[in-house]
């Protein structure tokens, strides 16, 4: 199974726009990690955002979409999620040993644009000045 080697958040207000992930990252090196924050934290919506890089536009709560983040007074325009995965050596292809997958959502303009979009791109070594959005 792929491990989580890395994870970044970028741009992210919650919490009526109290709240940030301004650029935030966790290195996990694939290995277990806890997150530990008080109730509030931003536990949940880090788990929501990363989830939206395998299951676009999941919830965890039916009540706690996505699209809440975009509310009014959210101060949210555009918020970014990316996941960094080392692949198992039956996963790798071309030589490819890492991936990298991406979600990124906008505030609508209108009610039938688009606002999500995904991506992934494989590469070979792990650097830590990988150009892919991670430093």
């Amino acid at each position: 199974m792929p491990q989580i080697n890395r994870v970044r958040v970028n741009n992210v207000k919650y919490n009526f726009g109290t709240q940030f992930y301004d650029d935030f990252m966790m290195r996990f090196n694939c290995r277990n990690t806890i997150y530990d924050l008080a109730n509030g934290g931003g536990k949940s919506l880090l788990m929501l955002l990363l989830m939206q890089n395998m299951i676009p536009n999941c919830t965890l709560d039916e009540k706690q979409p996505v699209e809440k983040l975009f509310r009014k007074g959210s101060g949210n325009t555009c918020i970014h999620s990316l996941v960094e995965w080392k692949l198992d050596s039956h996963c790798q292809r071309d030589g490819y040993r890492y991936m990298t997958t991406g979600f990124c959502a906008r505030r609508a303009r209108s009610a039938e644009e688009r606002r999500l979009h995904g991506s992934s791109h494989g590469y070979r070594k792990h650097d830590s000045q990988e150009q892919y959005s991670f430093r």
